[in-house]
């Protein structure tokens, strides 16, 4: 039975690419008979005109792809990612029923995906001290991690029958059969969507206008300058995949290939192309050198804190890229340019970010630590930041005991503490990271002791002594002190087990950077 599946598979993908995919070349004229998404009026920006014709060459190639359809169908409709929505599987299911060996199958592939994403996170390079956010920071990897292999296999893949030699090395052979036998079974389904839309032809032909408009050319080449790229010619692959009629507009980088959404029923062109120029920038950032990103992500997280994932500084930076800066030169008009990606908080940076881009490519600057901070500095106003947002990466002064109790209160915290037990030089070390934040996890015994050991520390021995004082009439007490540089002192202490373990408790639930002494009785 599985081999006539792979022979009708096979038969289906021959004839469907036969049918009807879309010429890899562009027309030169969009759909409507214009040249290209923008009217030749459109202005070009001073970012764009800082850009030469000399410098690197980055082309955004749209095309069909039947794999990446399949794919994108099987990551969706399994549901294997938290928070997924199940939109897309009921919209499937409403249009071609799903029987109880697909729905094993969908259940198999989820925990298989689930598998290999767990994988990938043990991969990843551990933080230091150094670098508490890895080597390359929370910047886009160089390489691809192993979940990034797996997606780029099946979209290298010629059909979902090859993908047991394909996924060779990725997977156990077994969870590959599971995988080749599922996206066999989507494979003919995913024609039936696609051959009413002709494969997208049209749809392509106007994002690849859009993407190939001469001012578009020259912003990503003065990017491509930004993120250290001097010289070289880079393609990226960007293919259209079907999504319900209500799905929102996305796009995903996945190896060296973009998946955009084109939600049935709706137009596509802007939208496409302004979020492909958002991926493409995730691309182009991956190839910033380690110790960049590294140093990029340490400064921004020291100024404005760190909210986890996604990583608001990336998200920000491409934001402005693509809806800040290309696609107004994309667009025939204000009315025309797409919505902000996001939430309030991802937009209020995106738009504080555009004008020190715009800024940045049109001088032809590299993107540093202190284009880092600066960015720090807009989010930090755009989004005020929480204490616990300073907690990751933070050197923490306490020992075991107090440690253990803040951190129950933390899913996943890398601590690296400097106990007072240890004769450190505490000055010395807080000089070496002047823009570190630090966590003092104290006794009140330890408060009364330690003001002596950081004498000359601008504001925290009166810090401590105040917090002693507190102390005599309080159960547990929280101060934060401004360090000179960026980030803060945060004294957390409490007189016994529980009570620290309520006083840090209140420290997560604090909305913003206490002026005064936070109490807790």
């Amino acid at each position: 039975m599985h081999n006539i599946l792979r022979a009708i598979c096979s038969l289906w993908v021959a004839a469907y690419f036969g049918a009807c995919a879309a010429p890899q070349t562009v027309p030169d004229s969009a759909p409507d008979g214009t040249q290209g998404a923008a009217p030749a009026s459109a202005p070009v920006s001073d970012t764009a005109a800082a850009a030469t014709a000399t410098g690197p060459a980055f082309k955004l190639s749209v095309g069909p792809s039947v794999m990446a359809n399949v794919l994108y169908l099987a990551e969706e409709a399994s549901g294997w990612r938290p928070g997924s929505s199940r939109a897309y599987r009921a919209a499937f299911e409403d249009r071609f029923g799903l029987d109880d060996t697909d729905r094993e199958l969908l259940k198999k592939y989820a925990l298989i995906r689930a598998e290999i994403a767990t994988r990938a996170r043990k991969e990843a390079p551990e933080p230091s001290f150094e670098d508490p956010f890895g080597p390359e920071g929370r910047f886009p990897l160089a390489r691809p991690d192993l979940a990034d292999r797996y997606a780029a296999a099946v979209l290298a893949s010629p059909e979902p029958a090859a993908l047991g030699r394909s996924l060779a090395g990725i997977v156990e052979p077994q969870d590959a059969e599971v995988i080749a036998t599922l996206l066999s079974r989507l494979a003919p389904r995913v024609g039936q969507l696609l051959i009413p839309v002709q494969n997208f032809a049209s749809e392509i032909a106007r994002i690849q206008a859009s993407l190939d408009a001469a001012p578009v050319q020259q912003l990503l080449r003065a990017f491509m300058t930004f993120v250290h790229i001097r010289q070289g010619s880079l393609t990226l692959n960007v293919h259209p995949v079907w999504a319900p009629p209500e799905s929102p507009f996305e796009a995903m980088l996945i190896g060296d290939r973009v998946l955009v959404t084109v939600p049935e029923g709706k137009a596509a062109g802007l939208q496409q192309a302004a979020l492909s120029v958002h991926e493409a920038g995730r691309w182009l950032l991956s190839r910033l050198p380690p110790s960049l990103k590294s140093v990029a992500t340490t400064r921004f997280a020291e100024k404005a804190g760190f909210r986890g994932e996604p990583f608001a500084f990336v998200e920000g930076l491409l934001d402005a890229l693509s809806h800040g800066l290309a696609a107004p030169l994309m667009a025939a008009g204000p009315g025309e340019v797409p919505p902000w990606p996001g939430d309030a908080a991802r937009k209020r940076l995106a738009e504080a970010l555009t004008p020190p881009l715009r800024e940045a490519l049109a001088a032809q600057r590299d993107l540093n630590g202190e284009f880092a901070l600066r960015a720090g500095e807009l989010e930090r106003q755009a989004n005020p930041p929480r204490p616990a947002d300073y907690v990751t990466g933070s050197m923490v002064i306490g020992e075991e005991d107090a440690v253990s109790l803040f951190k129950s209160q933390v899913a996943r915290w890398t601590v690296w503490k400097f106990p007072p037990s240890r004769k450190y030089d505490y000055p010395k070390k807080l000089l070496d990271f002047p823009g570190r934040s630090v966590l003092l996890l104290l006794t009140p015994a330890e408060v009364k002791a330690l003001p002596d050991r950081f004498a000359g520390v601008p504001g925290l021995p009166k810090a401590l002594e105040r917090s002693a004082t507190l102390l005599t009439r309080k159960a547990g007490v929280i101060l934060a002190v401004p360090r000179q540089e960026r980030g803060y002192f945060f004294i957390v202490s409490a007189h016994s087990p529980e009570a620290f373990k309520q006083t840090a408790k209140r420290f997560f639930a604090l909305e913003a950077i206490p002026a005064e002494p936070v109490l807790v009785d």
